[in-house]
């Protein structure tokens, strides 16, 4: 559920932590332990076993956003194996996220109310210009069909997933030597030379016989394949088309004010000013300057140490309750007007209070949100007009014996034509996975039936038939020929540029002295560290990993590069300077935390790997 509100609302969650270890354990524990165990199709859960009960439309939703990242990614998941593949990952990870959550409410890990309201208030798709609405909150819970009570459980869980998680991986050690070590083999600098040979360069003296090109494209003429697209008669409706059929009287606006009025309801809203200061005797003492006659602002400026609100004298401005944390909105809420509060503690700190102005809660007049209220009312009756049309079109096409340009006709919609539609979508169109399912399904591509109505993009709906399908054709090589020859021609010029490169890295090897480096095209980078981005990549990575010359001598590799080939040339190493204080401590950081992950990653493996869950990858 955490997933689904984060997804929905293009927001992230908490559930996210979990991510990347969930990930890490598949690649350890592998592809074998995905079909262990498999439970017969008429179970009524995802998955079960070892204390999980997985509902399969969770199930269900996580497979619909993972086959919507992949179609993103390009990914065609209509190719061979990719569905089944997607399906074990997504239960795979399912699984695992449930055992770890697990295993964390049986160690005792807990974790109180207050801290999950807090992590519930910091989703971002529960917020308003960065605050918290209680209103928004449950109509997004609604919208993605789940209660309070379930997100909260959900909350809680995660959460406990990362108190186990944190444990695990903060309980690693590693010791000043290992780090020093790390960071002499970091910093090292190696003296480097190279020189690059291009594929142009070897162009000229390829040749490729007939033979040689029916063979390589026998092999590789799947990457000149047609896409396999259809020609669509499409009609479609979007909430612009039928709102210009809305009409919204006076009348009307204020019955919905009336109705709405709880929506409309501003709550109570202080003019607050403070002091921050790091103790409780701090405090106490700017209490005892203000009871002597010392002025807020000018003790604002001079002592508190939030400097936002410092500079104006202490001023947070106009705020309701839910903008401050608990302690600090239980004093300043409490106060009347002018008065001043005693020593609040909060994490900031301690806070001396007063509150300036107190704006009692009320109901926004009806002229101050009418043309809110008129957008809201088009809307709405617009998005009625719209779900009655789709549904009268529905019923329409399921009566049967009518093509698109009946229904054109009849619903007064245009028809149009879209050429060339492809299993990639048409941003002119639609490129959502419903959408490019319906079209290249059976029923359109054999039976040419008419499609549909079916969602594209938030407020529209379209009506489909296939009247054209071009499928996926290797052509013949006399049609590409001429892109095979070039092709096949910088192929064999890369491989002979590799070759070249080879031939001199390693007579250089032999030679073992920079002296034997001779003649225009080499190229001094000086010494260069491990990242050092004046350098080609794969030449630098080939630098480092080739082994430290000896004293006077020299050492080479010849590496693939973009450009064709090249040989790098490594004549001196330096060692790294002596690092500072600073730098150790942050890289022992950095190390603790890679330790860290990789025991955590470990654990979460053997979890897996021990834990007998069985899998029915139908509920899909």
């Amino acid at each position: 559920m955490l997933q689904k509100v984060g997804d929905f609302f293009k927001k992230g969650s908490v559930a996210g932590i979990m991510l990347a270890i969930i990930s890490a354990a598949l690649l350890i524990t592998g592809k074998g332990l995905a079909d262990r165990f498999t439970l017969p199709g008429g179970s009524p859960h995802a998955a079960e076993g070892a204390g999980i009960e997985l509902d399969p439309q969770r199930a269900r939703d996580a497979l619909q956003n993972e086959q919507n990242r992949l179609q993103q990614s390009g990914v065609d998941l209509e190719a061979p194996g990719v569905l089944e593949n997607t399906k074990q990952e997504v239960l795979e990870r399912l699984i695992i996220a449930e055992l770890v959550a697990l295993r964390g409410s049986d160690q005792g890990y807990r974790v109180s109310a207050a801290r999950v309201q807090d992590s519930i208030r910091s989703e971002p798709a529960f917020q308003v210009d960065g605050k918290y609405s209680e209103s928004l909150a449950l109509a997004r819970l609604a919208q993605v069909g789940a209660t309070p009570d379930e997100y909260r459980q959900d909350i809680r869980r995660s959460l406990e997933s990362q108190e186990l998680a944190r444990s695990i991986g903060f309980g690693e050690f590693i010791t000043p030597v290992e780090v020093g070590r790390r960071l002499a083999l970091e910093g090292e600098q190696r003296e480097l030379r190279y020189t690059i040979f291009p594929t142009e360069r070897f162009l000229k003296a390829v040749s490729v016989t007939p033979a040689e090109l029916q063979a390589w494209y026998s092999k590789n003429g799947a990457r000149f394949a047609t896409p396999e697209t259809v020609t669509l008669e499409v009609i479609s409706a979007s909430l612009a088309d039928v709102e210009s059929q809305v009409s919204v009287t006076e009348a009307d606006l204020k019955a919905a004010y009336a109705d709405r009025k709880d929506q409309f309801q501003q709550p109570e809203r202080r003019r607050i000013r403070h002091v921050l200061v790091e103790t409780e005797a701090a405090a106490n003492d700017v209490l005892a300057k203000l009871k002597s006659g010392s002025d807020f602002a000018a003790l604002a400026k001079q002592l508190s140490k939030d400097t936002g609100s410092a500079a104006a004298g202490g001023d947070l401005g106009v705020s309701t309750r839910d903008a401050f944390v608990k302690p600090f909105a239980d004093a300043a809420f409490a106060l009347q007007t002018g008065a001043i509060s005693e020593p609040v503690k909060t994490e900031f700190g301690f806070h001396i209070i007063r509150v300036d102005a107190i704006e009692p809660a009320q109901i926004k007049a009806f002229e101050s949100v009418r043309a809110e209220l008129e957008t809201q009312l088009r809307r709405d009756r617009a998005t009625e007009l719209l779900s009655d049309l789709e549904e009268r079109i529905e019923r329409r096409v399921e009566q049967g014996g009518v093509d698109l340009a009946t229904l054109s006709q009849e619903f007064k919609l245009p028809l149009q034509t879209v050429p060339k539609f492809s299993r990639q979508g048409d941003a002119s169109l639609s490129s959502e996975p419903a959408f490019i399912e319906l079209v290249f399904g059976d029923e359109q591509l054999v039976q040419r039936r008419i499609g549909g109505p079916v969602q594209i993009g938030e407020d529209a709906f379209a009506v489909i038939r296939v009247v054209d399908h071009q499928k996926s054709v290797v052509p013949a090589l006399d049609v590409v020929r001429e892109a095979v020859t070039t092709a096949v021609t910088r192929e064999k010029a890369s491989e002979a540029a590799r070759k070249a490169a080879e031939q001199l890295a390693a007579s250089l090897k032999q030679a073992g002295s920079a002296a034997a480096v001779a003649g225009s095209g080499w190229q001094s980078a000086g010494f260069i560290g491990r990242r050092d981005s004046t350098v080609p990549e794969p030449i630098r990575l080939a630098a480092f990993a080739m082994a430290r010359p000896a004293a006077n001598k020299v050492n080479a590799a010849a590496v693939v590069t973009n450009e064709g080939a090249a040989v790098a040339l490594v004549s001196a190493v330096r060692p790294a300077p002596p690092a500072e204080d600073i730098v150790r401590r942050l890289r022992l950081q950095a190390l603790q935390f890679e330790q860290g992950q990789t025991a955590l990653a470990a654990y979460v493996a053997d979890l897996r790997a021990k834990a007998e869950v069985s899998k029915n990858l139908e509920s899909f």
